[in-house]
């Protein structure tokens, strides 16, 4: 387990390198001395990882990031996706296969002439047997 005292004395080596905590929870310490909280996390099959922030005097602290790690799982276990590229998009709740493929199929069929959907759904009548619109 980490300790402020252990987080201070991390040097830098040629490649990067981590030293685990507790909970998942681990530092990252980059060749340039960089020192930042990370969490590992699959969701819908996909590995992600989700960085919490850099420790040091304008960073987060250790007991910080472990709070902040807590809330990540909460919301992780709710199915939300933090490792959005864009922050503001974070909040999204990941839809499951079914509905992403019928979002899909919504769009495509959307935007191809309607004659184009008709004969599409004639020629793969699984799609609506499955309640997909096209």
């Amino acid at each position: 387990m980490l300790t402020d005292t252990k987080l201070r004395n991390l040097k830098p080596q040629d490649k990067l390198y981590k030293v685990n905590d507790r909970d998942g929870l681990y530092v990252a310490v980059t060749p340039a001395g960089g020192i930042s909280f990370r969490y590992n996390y699959a969701i819908s099959g996909r590995q992600e990882t989700l960085t919490i922030g850099r420790y040091g005097k304008r960073g987060v602290t250790l007991a910080e990031a472990r709070e902040r790690l807590s809330e990540a799982k909460k919301m992780i276990a709710a199915g939300y996706w933090l490792a959005a590229p864009v922050p503001e998009k974070r909040t999204w709740l990941l839809p499951s296969a079914h509905q992403a493929f019928s979002i899909i199929i919504k769009k495509c069929a959307s935007s191809a002439p309607l004659t184009w959907s008709i004969d599409w759904s004639r020629k793969n009548p699984l799609a609506n047997k499955a309640g997909l619109p096209c």
